[in-house]
């Protein structure tokens, strides 16, 4: 009778943790209560990160952690217990593997865990599908530390999440869920805005959730719990409204393609084309090098030099040196509003257009575009509503909700003194 009393006392115990409290707000103690009964340390030989269980035998955690699990055999470590486990397939899904592109709002993995010795007891944690908003308060859980954070939300959209005065910022954080007031998760800590560790991105997991359909135990959370807070469909693609054909045979005027390469460039002033830095590894900034062009205007040899503007965003200028006061494509100044409507040209076919949303957070220097597909030749120029260029992608997104870009106005004045740089030389020379 003892005995069934204890269990009686557990399975209630359960059932408090992981229900949400319908139209209540849970206590910072509960989600902590909550949150270290699923929220592990995992480590492999090149360091660790924090994940968190969502199903049975499934991990979710950022998709740079698996950098560092570079081995098949991970150590588990959950509430003060240890145990080692295999990768299954390393990642079920893994949007983002590089830690070097970890600013992407998709860095995300989930893992897939066989035993290697003892098991381990954990609660999973459930998955909102409902959209939180700005000001909100928000929690996080390190795995490392045991510790729970709490912030509120400085920036939100369907991609990512930014916290403002929640220092989970920091190594080995990185996959800690942020949990909602309910304790549910809404997203995973990804990385840190600079220096300020207060300041942390995560990805929205609710933009993702067709991907988790098939892990066994995994719950989702469709609405909110609160009567007051209406859900929102979750969805990156919005509709966009058509753009002006005459706004895109002008900005189509400007792209010019390299047949040699298998690139594309846009010709912005003085005879300067905006490219892709390792699509000519053989020109160089110091000697010419005569370079197939064609464009809707001309299709010749020109004598060309590669001016290198940022290795890390693999960006150049292909000058050309031969011709000077072309017509120019501006890259604008600033935007009017957050959301901005876009259109991206991959070639010089005018009808590769495809149009888009481009959404901008205050706190961020890239951009995510609600394109279905952009492939061809890997680099693709977006330009607003206005036919000013405002980015590039530089990286296929077949397939993809959302292709998120660099965006050129965050980097305007890198792109500025390249220029200026390069005239006062070709000056000096003359």
């Amino acid at each position: 009778m003892k005995h069934i009393l204890i269990i009686s006392r557990l399975t209630l115990y359960t059932f408090i943790l992981i229900q949400p409290t319908i139209g209540q707000t849970l206590s910072p103690e509960s989600i902590r209560q909550r949150a270290e009964k699923s929220v592990a340390f995992i480590s492999g030989r090149g360091g660790g990160c924090t994940a968190f269980f969502i199903g049975k035998g499934y991990l979710v955690t950022a998709g740079h952690c698996l950098d560092v699990l570079t081995a098949d055999t991970i150590t588990i470590l959950l509430n003060g217990r240890s145990v080692k486990a295999k990768l299954e397939g390393n990642a079920k899904f893994n949007l983002n593997a590089s830690s070097v592109n970890a600013s992407s709002y998709r860095d995300l993995a989930v893992l897939r865990i066989k035993y290697s010795s003892d098991t381990i007891n954990y609660i999973p944690l459930p998955i909102a599908s409902y959209i939180m908003r700005k000001d909100d308060i928000i929690y996080s859980y390190s795995g490392q530390f045991n510790q729970l954070y709490n912030g509120t939300i400085a920036g939100y959209n369907s991609l990512r999440i930014v916290t403002y005065n929640m220092p989970i910022c920091v190594e080995g954080n990185s996959g800690s869920p942020y949990l909602d007031s309910y304790g549910n998760v809404v997203g995973v800590a990804s990385f840190g805005d600079g220096n300020d560790t207060e300041t942390c991105v995560g990805a929205n997991i609710a933009s993702y959730l067709h991907l988790y359909g098939g892990i066994p135990g995994v719950k989702i959370i469709a609405t909110s719990p609160a009567a007051s807070l209406p859900s929102q469909p979750v969805s990156p693609v919005v509709t966009t409204p058509a753009i002006s054909a005459s706004v895109i045979k002008i900005a189509s005027a400007s792209i010019v393609s390299f047949p040699k390469n298998n690139s594309i460039g846009c010709m912005l002033n003085d005879g300067f084309i905006l490219s892709r830095s390792s699509d000519f590894p053989r020109i160089s900034e110091k000697k010419f090098t005569q370079l197939p062009i064609t464009s809707q205007f001309m299709k010749q040899y020109f004598p060309v030099r590669k001016i290198i503007i940022s290795d890390s965003l693999d960006l150049c200028f292909i000058k050309i040196e031969e011709l000077v006061n072309n017509p120019s494509m501006a890259i604008a100044n600033n935007y009017e509003s957050n959301v901005i409507t876009a259109f991206a040209i991959p070639s010089l076919n005018l009808a590769d257009v495809k149009q888009a949303t481009a959404t901008m957070g205050s706190l961020y220097k890239n951009i995510a575009l609600g394109i279905l597909s952009i492939s061809i030749n890997r680099l693709s120029f977006v330009f607003n509503k206005d036919g000013v260029l405002i980015g590039l992608s530089t990286s296929a997104c077949d397939g993809e909700t959302a292709c998120p870009f660099i965006d050129l106005v965050a980097i305007r004045e890198k792109i500025t003194n390249t220029l200026l740089r390069n005239r006062n030389v070709i000056h000096k020379n003359k």
